[in-house]
């Protein structure tokens, strides 16, 4: 799996289209923020990965740019999932990899709201482990063979695992 940084402003990974773009080239950006980004980035990937593949499969494209476009598509499904974080509003201590705490006066929050807090956190946790799931097996899928039965089995586990990430839905906090 790609382990590369998230794209910031102050960390651009190894896919950065604003590095690499040139002076004349269009280009089309999508923020954490943006409502549908996460969903779009996904459905990018997705698309980058199938048709990456088809290349392969005609021979258009040899192994190594085959490589270069899964480590892409992997790359903006972190991209993706990490928008998504974003967007529910977790902030995670960069040092700890910890989420924040949600009392800033340092007193012990009301047992319901820890409860809460700690649920959202789990469904995070098992969301992000079936993100990584999932890109464990499209980094596996082309050493299978796209045609072979563990192939195809490798993509169908795929598809599941995203609707069962679809299935857990973290609950964004309500603001005092």
């Amino acid at each position: 799996m790609t382990e590369g940084p998230i794209n910031t402003l102050e960390t651009p990974g190894e896919f950065d289209a604003l590095a690499k773009l040139r002076p004349d080239e269009p280009y089309f950006m999508l923020l954490g923020r943006d409502r549908s980004a996460p969903e779009l980035v996904q459905l990018w990937a997705d698309g980058n990965r199938k048709k990456a593949f088809a290349e392969h499969h005609a021979g258009t494209i040899n192994d190594n740019d085959l490589d270069r476009e899964l480590r892409q598509s992997t790359d903006a499904e972190r991209q993706g999932w990490a928008m998504k974080t974003y967007k529910r509003g977790e902030d995670r201590d960069k040092a700890s990899g910890q989420l924040a705490l949600s009392s800033y006066t340092e007193h012990e929050l009301p047992a319901e709201t820890q409860r809460r807090d700690a649920l959202q956190r789990h469904r995070s946790r098992a969301v992000s482990a079936i993100h990584n799931a999932i890109a464990e097996l499209a980094d596996l899928a082309p050493l299978l063979g796209q045609e072979t039965f563990d192939g195809i089995a490798a993509q169908e586990l795929i598809d599941q695992l995203k609707d069962a990430a679809g299935q857990i839905k973290p609950r964004v906090p309500v603001a005092a």
